[in-house]
């Protein structure tokens, strides 16, 4: 009676694994700078589904008088990932800018990773010494919010987060990501199976009787 036990927990366990799938779907962003002043901060953008690809992603200011003036060093960290920047100019010290950037993706896989630096400056400034935490992390509240961070993938899902942090750091990490547990429906022979296991339980009494 004892191999019949092990027999139906074996069987319900099987069958219970495979009743729901775990996936995850979100990025991670690293804003960092190697200057004491917090210039010209470095972005490396990851993607650290288990499935789905980026498609696109946007990153705002939010703080009224300042703007990216130019993007520059745009480098693939990993990976085979295409992209084109849709807003955001690679001309430097002009005296134009944008208070956001955005970007559209193709392969960008999970564990893939982009990476740029930009230039932050006054607006109708040419140039300025400008300290991106200050920027970026003002606490204005409601009236003058932080910058934010938004990132579509090719589930048609979009995830975002608003950055924030303190004024002594030179790198800042940050990530947004959901864990999808779809339940999917037990096997319809799920009771035939336990059914059978039973019988051959007391099967197994009767003869010992």
């Amino acid at each position: 009676m004892l191999s019949h036990r092990f027999v139906l927990a074996g069987l319900v366990a099987a069958f219970f694994a495979t009743g729901a799938h775990a996936a995850t779907v979100g990025f991670q962003l690293t804003v960092a700078t190697t200057a004491s002043s917090g210039d010209r901060p470095q972005f490396t953008l990851m993607n650290i589904s288990d499935v789905e690809t980026i498609t696109a992603f946007t990153f705002a200011i939010n703080a009224p008088g300042y703007w990216f003036d130019y993007i520059y060093n745009e480098t693939v960290v990993s990976g085979s990932l295409t992209r084109s920047r849709t807003v955001g100019q690679s001309v430097a010290n002009e005296t134009s800018g944008t208070t956001s950037l955005a970007y559209t993706t193709t392969g960008f896989g999970p564990t893939e990773a982009f990476r740029f630096r930009a230039d932050l400056d006054a607006v109708n400034t040419a140039d300025s010494t400008t300290n991106f935490r200050s920027v970026f992390f003002n606490n204005g509240g409601a009236a003058v919010p932080n910058a934010t961070v938004s990132v579509s993938f090719s589930d048609g899902r979009n995830l975002s987060l608003t950055l924030s942090g303190s004024a002594g750091q030179s790198s800042y990490i940050y990530s947004a990501a959901i864990d999808d547990t779809a339940e999917v429906p037990l096997p319809a022979t799920l009771p035939l199976a336990l059914a059978g296991c039973v019988g051959l339980g007391l099967l197994a009494r009767r003869r010992k009787s």
